[in-house]
């Protein structure tokens, strides 16, 4: 299984394939890769032989294209139908990963892992199922891609640790509803819009949703006196204005 990822990673960098190509999980890898969808694997990783002994800080990877799979039975049904496989590890999982190519993200998908810190989304990801974030932990942001159109109501499940919501703007209503389900729950709803310029969330600009939570903002030209921070001089009817 080894020289076959090596030999992918060649081939990306070589540009004979795309990154998101669909890799099928081997037989050496039964325990740590499930797949979760017809063109979708799910991989756990460990930074160190320390933490895959202690079973602690794994990545949960989502790779692949299309659709991953709808998960809708209980727990603790004693045959454990549509359950998603990679439940018995959940508390291991620090971080989840899904990759450009996944278009939808099915329900419970990211579900009751109690040590997650982190999730990062691709901005192929067009639609969200239902309790695809139940998440019993102190995850500090979820931001929802530009590109996704549809969310359920109930993503969120019945109970979440989520902080802040960064949500497309063209959805905000939807991400509203999602948290009027629960108005007991202390979530921040931060809306960004994207336009052919990118993404403007708090007077700035950004290239991709994850640079507003590090920051990693982008020059941008201002042709608009509501979009400028000043105006540094006026002539007749032109403004001259600087960047932001």
């Amino acid at each position: 299984m080894k020289q076959k990822i090596l030999l992918l990673c060649l081939m990306i960098v070589a540009g004979k394939v795309d990154a998101s190509t669909y890799i099928p999980c081997a037989e050496d890898e039964e325990g740590s890769c499930w797949s979760c969808g017809d063109t979708c694997s799910a991989r756990l990783t460990y930074p160190s032989e320390t933490d895959a002994l202690n079973q602690t800080n794994a990545t949960l990877t989502f790779s692949g294209t299309g659709d991953t799979k709808d998960y809708d039975s209980s727990h603790n049904n004693p045959e454990l139908i549509n359950v998603e496989p990679w439940f018995g590890v959940r508390n291991s999982i620090k971080n989840v990963v899904v990759e450009e190519g996944i278009t939808h993200l099915g329900s419970r998908t990211v579900y009751v892992m109690q040590n997650l810190t982190d999730v990062s989304l691709p901005q192929s990801l067009e639609s969200i199922g239902k309790h695809a974030f139940h998440i019993d932990t102190s995850l500090q942001n979820l931001v929802i891609p530009e590109n996704v159109t549809t969310i359920n109501v109930s993503m969120l499940g019945d109970s979440t640790g989520v902080q802040n919501i960064y949500c497309p703007e063209n959805i905000k209503a939807q991400c509203e509803a999602v948290l009027n389900r629960r108005p007991q729950w202390q979530i921040n709803l931060l809306s960004y819009k994207k336009d052919d310029s990118g993404l403007f969330y708090n007077g700035k600009w950004y290239a991709h949703p994850n640079d507003i939570l590090t920051g990693n903002n982008i020059k941008k030209r201002i042709y608009t006196v509501e979009e400028a921070t000043t105006v540094s001089k006026k002539t007749g009817n032109t403004f001259k204005i600087r960047y932001k």
